[in-house]
């Protein structure tokens, strides 16, 4: 092998060599030393193999003594031989290209100062017959010989996020989703590292799909030890017929490699904010969401009373949640007639967003526009237009079925909708829901349609943020079972779960700030017995893990106690004051025993600015030490707390050193389950 192409971006390095076919060489920490990078990677001839087995490709293929899961494979041809290779390199980005009869395969390979190195692939059936495409991966990347134990996700319902570990099995490993959206379940990405890798240590790779719809991830053990960890679209039915001069592209892959989850957090979290998410132009307002306040009871006079408490304690935008539209007054009818219900509003959503408006707040709106009810209007009109095999009965979820988005006339129906509800009433914010999966994934139309599903989702959503830049949309689905990097680029935060829950949210927030920052996370205050658990919680702690993201409160605040309303004007007071910070800040989670507590702190690395929360989780009559890794070393802190939290005087008199605060830490009185406690450190 010799080297071929080196990219190197702040303390991250991408080394490229050439065999037969390009290959990788070597990713990780910057070697100035190209050459060396090269030869260190060549393996000994292992007994009962090829006389000189091949490096790992960037595009595997069957045939030629590659024994993993090939990275692109074609149904009924003959192994692939590349013909024709280019490989160039402008600045910190590369392209490699490959041809074969009738075939032509690329890749885009480039390397942020984040550390993330994003990879796609496309492929382009260049001869005169259809192929039968089975796998065009996005990306098939060797691991580092050390990494043994992987961290996926899983979940369920209002318990999203979820990150078992296990230790890497001698075959191969494969988390596969074929239910057209992420799901509850399956986030797409993995994290792979050495055993035991915690929040402070231990080297991982990990790596994020960008993509909202089906995806297969799976990590290959190979005959001589290697590991190789790939990932790409699952196509419905088995296979993608690529027409002649047609091509595929694969969603984006994001690598990164990292020292400890909040490592990884910093490296992500950076690379989102600066390469994924749309540009912020204003701090994240604070909203009020009628969902779990009134449901579909949309009566006048309790929105009214709703959004006078909704300004008496400091929200900013008030969102109408379901049951605004014709026919909906509960979940079994109305999904597809989006105009407003004059049963309910008479006059439209006018009048309702002028009362918003003079109560000093923005109005948000609630769709879910790739639904429709079988009582509908819509659907009475078009039954056709949902995903479904001619003849064969349709299954609901929800009382719903799906449109189908690749069908031109549905696609124009939605927009003319949308559109119109965006020009004539002063809307700056969409939730925009999706509460089923796909079955079947398949148009009456077009066949198998979850790849062109899901493309057609992206094309709506940014022809109306061209058409109304000013509007936020909000990704929901059920919750979390539509969170990635895709889908991120053309919305502006996700709906992490529909549990309001701060006991199980504290987990589901930690998995999700693994690849996404803060300000995205959409977390909410809600009543003290929530409604998914049954679990009562006290205000404070609520309102604690509520700030850990973009804050809003799902709670009828009509019947407040005095003591309810100082607490709860106080902690949108608090988020207010610390938005700017969230916005910015670096991610790290504290290491405490799980048992007892958890806890997070979010540390400005320009001010060197820290806010800490931590949240028991059992009864314990020791005192619980805290220590404060990564603050910048010489800097001398003093803590302070905001109501409505409180620590003890001296603590608070206090100057202590960023060395002592991680050494030694603080000793903090939580005893109680389900406490919560928020102070900051400022420099000195």
């Amino acid at each position: 092998m010799t080297p071929a192409i080196s990219l190197s971006v702040g303390r991250r390095q991408l080394v490229l060599a050439q065999d037969a076919a390009p290959c990788w060489s070597y990713f990780g920490p910057l070697v100035p030393d190209t050459d060396s990078v090269v030869s260190l990677q060549r393996r000994p001839v292992p007994n009962a193999s090829l006389d000189v087995p091949p490096p790992i490709p960037l595009c595997p293929v069957e045939g030629w003594g590659y024994w993993g899961t090939p990275g692109l494979a074609f149904a009924g041809l003959a192994p692939i031989q590349w013909r024709a290779v280019q490989l160039t390199q402008t600045g910190s980005q590369a392209q490699v290209t490959l041809t074969a009869a009738g075939i032509r395969w690329e890749q885009s390979l480039s390397l942020a100062d984040s550390g993330g190195l994003t990879v796609s692939a496309r492929v382009t059936n260049e001869g005169d017959a259809p192929l039968i495409l089975l796998r065009c991966a996005a990306v098939t990347v060797p691991l580092p010989s050390d990494a043994a134990e992987i961290l996926t996700f899983s979940g369920t319902w209002c318990h999203e996020f979820q990150t078992p570990r296990l230790s890497l099995p001698a075959g191969s490993f494969e988390r596969a989703c074929r239910r057209g959206r992420p799901g509850h379940d399956d986030f797409p990405a993995l994290v792979c590292g050495t055993p035991g890798f915690s929040d402070q240590t231990g080297w991982i790779t990990a790596a994020h799909l960008a993509w909202s719809g089906d995806h297969v991830l799976r990590i290959d053990a190979l005959p001589d030890g290697q590991r190789v960890m790939q990932l790409g679209e699952a196509f419905a039915g088995g296979a993608l017929t690529l027409a002649a001069g047609e091509t595929y592209c694969s969603p984006d892959a994001v690598i990164f490699m990292a020292d400890g989850l909040n490592d990884l957090r910093s490296q992500t979290h950076a690379h989102f904010r600066t390469h994924i998410l749309p540009l912020q132009t204003r701090p994240r307002p604070v909203h009020l969401n009628t969902w779990e306040a009134l449901y579909f009871n949309h009566d006048r006079a309790a929105l009214s009373a709703l959004i006078a408490a909704a300004a008496d304690v400091g929200i900013e935008r008030f969102v109408l949640d379901d049951g605004w539209f014709r026919g909906r007054r509960s979940d079994r009818a109305g999904l597809g007639d989006w105009t407003p219900d004059r049963q309910v509003y008479p006059e439209g959503l006018n009048p309702i967003a002028a009362e918003i408006q003079a109560a000093g707040m923005e109005m948000g709106l609630w769709v879910e526009p790739e639904m429709v009810n079988p009582d509908s209007d819509l659907y009475r009109t078009h039954p056709e237009w949902c995903l479904h095999v001619p003849g064969a009965a349709q299954p609901t979820a929800r009382n719903q079925l799906v449109l189908d988005l690749t069908r031109p006339e549905v696609i124009e129906y939605l927009f003319e909708h949308l559109d119109r509800l965006l020009r004539q009433t002063t809307i700056t914010y969409l939730k925009w829901d999706m509460n089923r999966d796909l079955a079947p994934a398949h148009s009456a139309v077009n066949g198998w349609v979850t790849s062109a599903q899901t493309r057609a989702l992206y094309g709506i959503i940014d022809r109306l943020r061209a058409a109304h830049p000013g509007v936020e949309i909000e990704s929901c689905a059920s919750g979390g079972a539509r969170a990635d990097w895709a889908i991120l680029r053309r919305a502006d935060r996700v709906w992490t779960s529909d549990s309001n829950d701060a006991h199980d949210r504290v987990d589901i927030q930690r998995g999700f700030s693994l690849f996404f920052p803060p300000e995205v996370m959409g977390s909410h205050i809600g009543p003290a017995e929530c409604h998914t658990s049954g679990r009562r919680l006290p205000l404070r702690t609520r309102g604690a893990v509520a700030l850990a993201g973009h804050l809003g409160v799902e709670w009828d605040i009509r019947g407040l106690t005095p003591d309810e309303r100082v607490t709860l004007t106080a902690l949108i007071a608090h988020f207010k004051d610390d938005r700017a910070l969230q916005g910015r800040a670096q991610t790290h989670f504290l290491e405490l025993p799980e048992v007892r507590a958890v806890g997070w702190m979010l540390l400005d690395p320009q001010t060197g600015v820290a806010r800490v929360t931590i949240t028991s989780r059992s009864y314990s009559q020791v005192p619980l030490r805290v220590k404060l890794p990564n603050l910048p070393a010489g800097v001398t802190y003093q803590p302070k707390v905001h109501a409505p939290f409180t620590l003890p005087q001296g603590l608070i008199d206090q100057k202590i050193s960023a060395e002592a605060l991680q050494n030694i830490g603080l000793l903090l009185d939580l005893r109680a389950p389900d406490q919560a406690l928020i102070f900051s450190l400022e420099p000195q």
